[in-house]
């Protein structure tokens, strides 16, 4: 009897880790805007460089290819740290995590980063 009463517990668990973080949803996401509205946008959202972060000398923000913060682990794409839940500095890079379980997972184990 105790067996099933695990089973629920275990597909609750393994939803949560296969889910991973929480994403926009479609109702909260903006309106589409026209490509002369996006091109501004775009350029609005230009990411921060290494000395408008303020990083201390020797480190270098990880980023994707697009040249925007990027949490390696979730593969989430960020503006600005503002909207990173924190970070993790690991070889002379500094990690900016998405959400409080990447941030967790990177301090408690900073060689699964890249």
């Amino acid at each position: 009897m105790k067996a099933f009463a695990i089973i629920p517990a275990l597909l609750g668990m393994s939803l949560v880790l296969l889910g991973g973080c929480a994403t926009e949803l479609e109702s909260d996401a903006p309106a589409p805007q026209s490509t002369t509205e996006q091109a501004g946008a775009d350029a609005a959202k230009a990411a921060p460089t290494d000395a408008e972060l303020g990083l201390p000398d020797g480190l270098v923000a990880f980023r994707n290819e697009e040249g925007k913060l990027y949490c390696p682990l979730m593969r989430h794409a960020m503006d600005s740290a503002d909207e990173a839940e924190g970070y993790v500095d690991h070889n002379g890079k500094r990690y900016y995590m998405c959400c409080a379980s990447c941030l967790a997972k990177a301090q408690k184990d900073p060689s699964i980063l890249p």
